[in-house]
Protein backbone atom coordinates (compact mmCIF):
# COMPACT_ATOMS: atom_id res chain seq x y z
CA UNK A 1 0.00 0.00 0.00
CA UNK A 2 1.44 2.92 -1.02
CA UNK A 3 0.35 7.33 -0.13
CA UNK A 4 0.65 9.69 -2.96
CA UNK A 5 0.98 13.56 -0.96
CA UNK A 6 0.57 16.25 -3.16
CA UNK A 7 0.75 20.03 -1.34
CA UNK A 8 -2.04 22.08 -2.63
CA UNK A 9 -1.27 24.69 -0.66
CA UNK A 10 0.17 27.30 -3.40
CA UNK A 11 -3.23 26.14 -4.85
CA UNK A 12 -5.36 27.24 -2.29
CA UNK A 13 -3.56 30.34 -1.47
CA UNK A 14 -4.29 31.10 -5.50
CA UNK A 15 -7.80 29.94 -5.26
CA UNK A 16 -8.13 32.35 -2.23
CA UNK A 17 -6.26 35.51 -3.39
CA UNK A 18 -8.29 35.74 -6.73
CA UNK A 19 -11.68 35.24 -4.64
CA UNK A 20 -10.59 38.38 -2.59
CA UNK A 21 -9.60 40.04 -5.66
CA UNK A 22 -12.49 39.62 -7.43
CA UNK A 23 -15.08 40.82 -4.57
CA UNK A 24 -13.03 44.06 -4.08
CA UNK A 25 -13.51 44.70 -7.74
CA UNK A 26 -17.00 44.03 -7.26
CA UNK A 27 -17.38 46.28 -4.05
CA UNK A 28 -15.56 49.11 -5.73
CA UNK A 29 -18.09 48.88 -8.97
CA UNK A 30 -21.15 49.34 -6.84
CA UNK A 31 -19.24 52.10 -4.99
CA UNK A 32 -19.30 53.71 -7.89
CA UNK A 33 -22.74 53.20 -9.36
CA UNK A 34 -24.33 54.40 -5.40
CA UNK A 35 -22.37 57.75 -5.64
CA UNK A 36 -23.24 58.71 -8.66
CA UNK A 37 -26.58 58.43 -7.53
CA UNK A 38 -25.90 60.74 -5.13
CA UNK A 39 -26.77 64.99 -5.16
CA UNK A 40 -24.46 65.52 -2.47
CA UNK A 41 -20.42 64.81 -3.19
CA UNK A 42 -19.86 64.79 0.28
CA UNK A 43 -22.44 61.68 0.65
CA UNK A 44 -20.75 60.21 -1.85
CA UNK A 45 -17.36 60.43 -0.45
CA UNK A 46 -18.55 58.27 2.53
CA UNK A 47 -20.66 55.72 0.42
CA UNK A 48 -16.75 54.80 -0.75
CA UNK A 49 -15.78 54.22 2.81
CA UNK A 50 -18.80 52.08 3.36
CA UNK A 51 -18.33 49.90 0.36
CA UNK A 52 -14.98 49.76 1.37
CA UNK A 53 -14.90 48.69 4.94
CA UNK A 54 -17.05 45.11 3.79
CA UNK A 55 -14.58 42.46 4.84
CA UNK A 56 -11.54 45.14 5.43
CA UNK A 57 -11.64 47.46 8.65
CA UNK A 58 -13.45 47.87 11.25
CA UNK A 59 -13.41 51.96 11.04
CA UNK A 60 -12.45 54.93 8.10
CA UNK A 61 -12.05 58.20 8.40
CA UNK A 62 -11.60 61.06 6.09
CA UNK A 63 -9.30 64.20 6.40
CA UNK A 64 -8.61 67.34 4.25
CA UNK A 65 -5.67 69.36 4.29
CA UNK A 66 -7.25 72.85 6.32
CA UNK A 67 -6.82 75.73 4.20
CA UNK A 68 -7.38 73.74 0.78
CA UNK A 69 -5.98 71.63 -1.72
CA UNK A 70 -1.79 71.97 -1.62
CA UNK A 71 0.60 71.06 -4.70
CA UNK A 72 4.19 69.06 -3.95
CA UNK A 73 6.22 71.44 -2.15
CA UNK A 74 3.93 74.33 -1.03
CA UNK A 75 2.83 72.38 2.39
CA UNK A 76 3.54 75.17 5.07
CA UNK A 77 4.55 73.33 8.67
CA UNK A 78 3.15 71.80 10.53
CA UNK A 79 0.43 70.22 8.13
CA UNK A 80 -2.94 70.57 9.65
CA UNK A 81 -5.82 67.78 8.87
CA UNK A 82 -9.36 68.50 9.25
CA UNK A 83 -12.21 65.50 9.86
CA UNK A 84 -14.95 65.57 7.22
CA UNK A 85 -16.37 62.25 7.84
CA UNK A 86 -15.70 58.69 10.04
CA UNK A 87 -17.63 55.93 10.85
CA UNK A 88 -19.47 55.48 13.99
CA UNK A 89 -17.67 54.44 17.19
CA UNK A 90 -20.03 52.46 18.82
CA UNK A 91 -22.27 50.57 17.13
CA UNK A 92 -21.87 49.75 13.41
CA UNK A 93 -23.49 51.87 10.75
CA UNK A 94 -23.07 54.17 7.85
CA UNK A 95 -20.01 56.67 7.80
CA UNK A 96 -21.10 59.90 9.02
CA UNK A 97 -20.11 63.87 7.87
CA UNK A 98 -18.38 65.71 10.65
CA UNK A 99 -16.28 68.51 10.85
CA UNK A 100 -18.67 71.34 10.58
CA UNK A 101 -16.62 73.92 12.70
CA UNK A 102 -13.32 73.39 10.34
CA UNK A 103 -11.28 72.96 13.46
CA UNK A 104 -8.06 70.57 12.86
CA UNK A 105 -8.26 67.39 14.10
CA UNK A 106 -5.22 67.18 17.22
CA UNK A 107 -3.14 65.32 15.59
CA UNK A 108 0.65 64.58 17.25
CA UNK A 109 3.70 65.46 15.26
CA UNK A 110 4.99 61.73 13.43
CA UNK A 111 1.36 60.82 13.11
CA UNK A 112 0.79 58.23 10.10
CA UNK A 113 -1.72 60.33 8.70
CA UNK A 114 0.68 63.71 8.92
CA UNK A 115 3.28 61.44 7.22
CA UNK A 116 0.75 59.89 4.34
CA UNK A 117 0.33 63.31 3.36
CA UNK A 118 4.05 65.04 3.78
CA UNK A 119 5.10 62.02 1.56
CA UNK A 120 1.83 61.37 -0.76
CA UNK A 121 2.24 57.88 -0.68
CA UNK A 122 0.41 55.34 1.42
CA UNK A 123 1.38 54.92 5.33
CA UNK A 124 0.85 51.53 7.81
CA UNK A 125 0.95 51.44 11.05
CA UNK A 126 0.64 48.52 14.01
CA UNK A 127 0.54 48.87 17.59
CA UNK A 128 3.36 46.27 17.62
CA UNK A 129 4.87 44.51 20.78
CA UNK A 130 3.98 46.36 24.07
CA UNK A 131 2.60 45.79 27.24
CA UNK A 132 -1.24 46.32 27.69
CA UNK A 133 -1.43 49.69 29.40
CA UNK A 134 0.46 50.79 25.97
CA UNK A 135 -1.31 49.23 23.86
CA UNK A 136 -4.51 50.56 24.85
CA UNK A 137 -3.14 53.93 25.20
CA UNK A 138 -1.99 54.08 21.59
CA UNK A 139 -5.11 54.49 19.65
CA UNK A 140 -6.82 57.03 21.73
CA UNK A 141 -3.48 59.11 21.08
CA UNK A 142 -3.88 59.46 17.73
CA UNK A 143 -7.34 60.27 18.04
CA UNK A 144 -8.43 57.04 16.63
CA UNK A 145 -11.11 54.48 18.50
CA UNK A 146 -10.01 52.75 21.45
CA UNK A 147 -10.20 49.07 20.30
CA UNK A 148 -7.61 50.27 17.32
CA UNK A 149 -4.59 48.34 16.66
CA UNK A 150 -3.66 48.64 12.83
CA UNK A 151 -3.63 51.44 10.46
CA UNK A 152 -3.19 51.97 6.71
CA UNK A 153 -3.28 55.71 5.47
CA UNK A 154 -3.91 56.68 1.77
CA UNK A 155 -3.26 59.85 0.30
CA UNK A 156 -6.30 61.97 -1.70
CA UNK A 157 -4.89 63.52 -4.35
CA UNK A 158 -6.38 65.41 -7.53
CA UNK A 159 -4.82 67.71 -10.46
CA UNK A 160 -1.59 67.25 -8.98
CA UNK A 161 -2.62 68.47 -5.30
CA UNK A 162 -2.83 66.74 -2.18
CA UNK A 163 -6.79 67.13 -1.08
CA UNK A 164 -6.54 65.05 2.23
CA UNK A 165 -6.34 61.47 3.47
CA UNK A 166 -8.46 58.15 3.76
CA UNK A 167 -7.36 55.97 7.14
CA UNK A 168 -8.76 52.69 7.28
CA UNK A 169 -8.52 51.05 11.01
CA UNK A 170 -8.74 47.45 12.37
CA UNK A 171 -9.32 46.30 15.52
CA UNK A 172 -7.45 43.56 17.45
CA UNK A 173 -9.29 40.76 16.00
CA UNK A 174 -7.86 41.03 12.68
CA UNK A 175 -4.65 40.58 10.87
CA UNK A 176 -2.39 44.02 10.04
CA UNK A 177 -2.92 45.51 6.65
CA UNK A 178 -0.27 44.27 4.02
CA UNK A 179 0.87 45.29 0.60
CA UNK A 180 -2.13 44.49 -1.13
CA UNK A 181 -4.31 45.91 1.41
CA UNK A 182 -2.47 49.05 0.93
CA UNK A 183 -3.26 49.03 -3.08
CA UNK A 184 -6.99 48.06 -2.47
CA UNK A 185 -6.96 51.56 0.04
CA UNK A 186 -5.30 53.46 -2.58
CA UNK A 187 -7.97 52.43 -5.35
CA UNK A 188 -10.53 53.71 -3.18
CA UNK A 189 -8.12 56.84 -2.67
CA UNK A 190 -8.65 57.21 -6.23
CA UNK A 191 -12.49 57.84 -6.14
CA UNK A 192 -13.07 59.63 -3.18
CA UNK A 193 -11.44 63.13 -4.48
CA UNK A 194 -13.77 63.18 -7.39
CA UNK A 195 -16.70 64.93 -5.05
CA UNK A 196 -15.26 68.34 -4.32
CA UNK A 197 -17.09 68.49 -1.62
CA UNK A 198 -14.49 66.66 1.06
CA UNK A 199 -12.73 69.97 1.27
CA UNK A 200 -14.84 73.29 2.08
CA UNK A 201 -12.44 75.38 0.27
CA UNK A 202 -12.21 73.97 -3.18
CA UNK A 203 -13.95 76.97 -4.61
CA UNK A 204 -13.84 78.44 -7.87
CA UNK A 205 -11.13 81.17 -8.27
CA UNK A 206 -12.99 83.12 -11.22
CA UNK A 207 -15.80 82.79 -13.41
CA UNK A 208 -15.10 80.30 -16.44
CA UNK A 209 -17.65 82.44 -18.93
CA UNK A 210 -16.22 84.86 -20.95
CA UNK A 211 -17.77 88.14 -21.15
CA UNK A 212 -18.03 89.11 -24.72
CA UNK A 213 -15.75 91.91 -25.91
CA UNK A 214 -17.09 94.62 -26.90
CA UNK A 215 -16.72 96.32 -29.90
CA UNK A 216 -14.16 98.85 -30.88
CA UNK A 217 -15.51 102.35 -32.69
CA UNK A 218 -15.25 102.61 -35.63
CA UNK A 219 -14.23 105.96 -37.60
CA UNK A 220 -17.67 107.73 -38.01
CA UNK A 221 -19.39 110.12 -34.79
CA UNK A 222 -20.35 107.90 -31.50
CA UNK A 223 -23.44 107.13 -30.54
CA UNK A 224 -24.74 108.84 -27.70
CA UNK A 225 -25.40 106.44 -24.19
CA UNK A 226 -28.56 105.25 -24.37
CA UNK A 227 -31.13 104.93 -20.99
CA UNK A 228 -31.56 101.13 -19.38
CA UNK A 229 -33.58 99.11 -21.73
CA UNK A 230 -37.17 98.28 -19.74
CA UNK A 231 -38.50 96.24 -22.77
CA UNK A 232 -39.06 92.44 -21.77
CA UNK A 233 -36.21 90.96 -24.11
CA UNK A 234 -33.94 93.64 -22.23
CA UNK A 235 -35.54 92.30 -19.16
CA UNK A 236 -35.07 88.78 -19.85
CA UNK A 237 -31.21 89.36 -21.19
CA UNK A 238 -30.83 90.99 -17.58
CA UNK A 239 -31.62 88.03 -15.83
CA UNK A 240 -29.85 85.55 -17.61
CA UNK A 241 -26.69 87.38 -17.44
CA UNK A 242 -27.18 88.20 -13.57
CA UNK A 243 -27.91 83.94 -13.00
CA UNK A 244 -24.83 83.32 -14.76
CA UNK A 245 -22.37 85.63 -13.07
CA UNK A 246 -23.90 83.93 -9.46
CA UNK A 247 -23.91 80.62 -9.96
CA UNK A 248 -20.38 80.97 -11.12
CA UNK A 249 -19.07 83.05 -7.90
CA UNK A 250 -20.91 81.23 -5.73
CA UNK A 251 -19.93 78.17 -3.68
CA UNK A 252 -21.04 74.93 -5.50
CA UNK A 253 -21.39 72.93 -2.87
CA UNK A 254 -24.53 75.10 -1.36
CA UNK A 255 -25.91 75.93 -5.04
CA UNK A 256 -25.16 73.50 -7.47
CA UNK A 257 -26.18 70.20 -7.54
CA UNK A 258 -24.53 68.46 -10.23
CA UNK A 259 -23.12 64.95 -10.91
CA UNK A 260 -19.60 64.76 -9.86
CA UNK A 261 -17.91 64.17 -12.94
CA UNK A 262 -19.01 67.73 -14.09
CA UNK A 263 -18.84 69.09 -10.94
CA UNK A 264 -14.89 68.34 -10.50
CA UNK A 265 -14.14 69.26 -14.40
CA UNK A 266 -15.77 72.98 -13.34
CA UNK A 267 -14.05 73.60 -10.03
CA UNK A 268 -10.76 74.68 -9.54
CA UNK A 269 -8.66 74.43 -6.59
CA UNK A 270 -7.11 76.86 -5.09
CA UNK A 271 -3.69 77.09 -3.56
Amino acid sequence: VGWLFQDVTEGKQGEQEAALLRFRANQLHRAARSAAECEDPREAATVHLDFALAGFADHALIDRVAGGAVADGEFEAPVRLVRVAATPSGAPGPSLLTGQAGLPVRYGQGHPALQCVERAGSVRASVGAVGAEAAREWAPARQWPADVVHALCAVLRSRGRTLGVVTFLRAGGRTRFERADAAYAEDVAVRIPAAPGLSGSLKPDRCSVTPPRRPSPGPGPRPRARGRDTSPSGAANSSNATTATGNCLADPLTTHRAPLFSMTDSIRSTG
